[in-house]
């Protein structure tokens, strides 16, 4: 049986109420989250931030009656295509653990 999966580490598919900022410099894009993982995630986006370059990250994960801010993050876009663009992270994502304990939270409601 071949497997073409090519993912080093685990990625939480769905996270349809986070968004992501990405600036650099003047240039700001946001979007939705998708298939979040350590290395780097996917983000549902009309604007596209160039390929090759760095951006700095924050991401907003919303609850029902909170939010969670992960920022001080950095990352290059790796890749565009007509939904948004692939984005990896310059180190590794080490909140990753904290994002199914909350959509489990806030999906079990």
């Amino acid at each position: 049986m071949y497997n073409d999966e090519r993912r080093e580490s685990y990625r939480l598919p769905d996270v349809s109420k986070a968004t992501c900022n990405l600036s650099h410099g003047d240039n700001q894009y946001q979007g939705i989250l998708r298939d979040l993982s350590m290395a780097g995630f996917f983000l549902e986006t009309d604007n596209q931030p160039d390929v090759s370059q760095h951006y700095d990250i924050e991401i907003v994960m919303n609850g029902e009656h909170s939010r969670l801010v992960v920022d001080n993050l950095s990352g290059v876009v790796t890749r565009s295509d007509t939904q948004g663009v692939a984005v990896e992270f310059t180190k590794k994502f080490e909140w990753l653990v904290l994002a199914p304990i909350f959509y489990h939270q806030n999906n079990s409601k």
